[in-house]
């Protein structure tokens, strides 16, 4: 009797906490004082004005050899030099070339010059006048250049190759002038590539991340092991999916760029990255339209489907636009996407399109759900920690963008690092948040113990069921035995008898 009490109210415990927790897990954040909000919120906001910062201050990371050449004229209206640049390392990629004109007139001009360029590598380790080069390109492009009034012209890049595949690298310029200017015979050539230090300090820190990501993810699983699939929030099951996506962000076969000298490494560098950016704008769709929604609604090819397009498009444009570019300069190292590249000009129209559609839809969902969870406590202090965030992350994300065309930031080893900065801090910003709450693991805790306990109870009852049935068995066996030996007896007095 007292087994059988023991087990109806072990049932009635579990009624009792089961359904509450199968509406959903509780978070952290949602245990978070105001005191505890204020400083999460305070410290996400140090770490990326420390990133943003950093991009203005800081070592150089890239290395300069600038010559002033002497024109030589070759023919009539045509110009040539020869530079060259020695010592370099598979480390110090990549190497860039530019031209620079010093305008001497007072007038600002502008117009188009043909470049005849002949790159080639050799990996001697001394070069002198018997040394045989190895032809890498011969190419022929026409450049805009515009000449500030007694300033320098804009540059030209003639150079660039991802991967430093020779020791020693010559290139020969042949130019002509089609348009007024006087840069007295003498122009700038400079090679531009990045210090040995520096991409050995990117490897280090990019593998700082990726342990930290991967400790993320184990933790996160952890926690959440004990618990049900159906009782994840929304943004926790999303929560998954980001964390396996920065690990590949972080990329574990980096240093395959440093081996390998083909374009795929680089290639396989850039397609995790867009696939992790990418997978962040569509978080942000598709949380912003579930919040203050039923499940049903959010479990149709209606709700995935317009987002997924949405972001998928720019995704494959992008993308096209890398590999273009790679496959094209493998041959032709003056190749450049933004002059050269036939359709960048559709290309870019489309990717305009396609975010301001994503702009104006963001917005839109914004005011739809803050309608929906007006008159939900719990929806709205999820929505205003999601919001927060993700503004956050956006605001320093566009910065760092637009502070790319500055000429003060784009050497510095944050500003090179600051996205991989930003994305890494707010994914471990909100998985913290999203990780269940103390209370609701005690529950869980609580529930499994009270499930142990009724197995085991239900077990000891199924023993003695087992045991009495034994027992029931084994009393009508004998009774039937016992019957039978009477009937028996009967039968044997009865012939004798007779």
């Amino acid at each position: 009797m007292k087994s059988k009490k023991k087990a109806s109210n072990i049932l009635e415990g579990k009624a009792k906490v089961e359904p509450n927790l199968l509406l959903g897990m509780s978070m952290r954040f949602e245990y978070f004082s105001k005191k505890k909000t204020f400083y999460y919120f305070l410290t996400l906001i140090i770490v990326m004005a420390i990133t943003l910062f950093g991009t203005y201050i800081g070592p150089n990371i890239q290395l300069f050899q600038t010559t002033e050449h002497k024109i030589n004229y070759s023919s009539e209206n045509e110009r040539s030099f020869v530079d060259q640049i020695q010592g370099l390392q598979s480390m110090n990629k990549p190497l860039g070339g530019f031209i620079v004109f010093r305008n001497s007139l007072r007038e600002t001009i502008s117009g188009k010059m043909t470049f005849d360029v002949e790159i080639s590598g050799n990996s001697d380790k001394t070069i002198n006048q018997h040394t045989v080069w190895k032809t890498l390109t011969v190419s022929k492009r026409k450049r805009e250049i515009k000449c500030y009034s007694r300033s320098n012209c804009t540059s030209i890049r003639l150079l660039h190759e991802s991967k430093i595949r020779y020791r020693n690298y010559r290139i020969v310029v042949k130019f002509k002038q089609e348009f007024k200017i006087d840069f007295s015979d003498q122009v700038y050539f400079q090679f531009q590539y990045h210090s040995s230090g520096w991409t050995i300090f990117e490897l280090i820190f990019r593998y700082l991340f990726l342990l930290v990501s991967c400790f993320l993810t184990f933790l996160f699983t952890n926690f959440t092991k004990s618990i049900p699939w159906k009782s994840y929030l929304f943004e926790q099951k999303w929560i998954f999916v980001l964390l396996f996506c920065l690990v590949f962000y972080n990329n574990p076969l980096s240093p395959l760029s440093l081996i390998s000298r083909s374009a795929s490494s680089d290639i396989i560098d850039v397609f995790c990255s867009l696939t992790f950016i990418s997978f962040i704008f569509l978080y942000i769709l598709c949380v912003l339209d579930a919040t203050g929604k039923s499940k049903s609604s959010r479990q149709t090819i209606k709700f995935y489907l317009p987002k997924i397009i949405l972001i998928i498009v720019p995704f494959f444009l992008v993308l096209i636009l890398y590999v273009a570019d790679r496959i094209n300069r493998k041959d032709d190292l003056q190749f450049f996407t933004y002059y050269d590249f036939p359709h960048l000009q559709t290309i870019a129209i489309v990717l305009i399109i396609f975010l301001l559609i994503y702009i104006f839809f963001v917005l839109y969902l914004i005011i739809s759900s803050c309608t929906r969870v007006a008159a939900d406590d719990r929806n709205k202090k999820r929505l205003n920690f999601y919001l927060s965030n993700v503004l956050l992350m956006l605001i320093s994300f566009l910065i760092i963008f637009i502070s790319s065309a500055s000429d003060k930031v784009k050497n510095t080893p944050l500003h090179y690092l600051s996205n991989y900065i930003i994305f890494n801090t707010f994914i471990i910003f909100l998985t913290y948040g999203y990780l269940p709450s103390k209370d609701y693991l005690r529950k869980i805790k609580r529930l499994q113990i009270s499930k142990l306990d009724l197995n085991v109870e239900n077990d000891i009852n199924n023993n003695i069921n087992k045991e009495n049935i034994q027992n029931v068995t084994f009393n009508l066996s004998n009774e039937f035995s016992n019957t039978d030996e009477i009937e028996l007896d009967q039968n044997i007095k009865s012939e004798n008898e007779k």
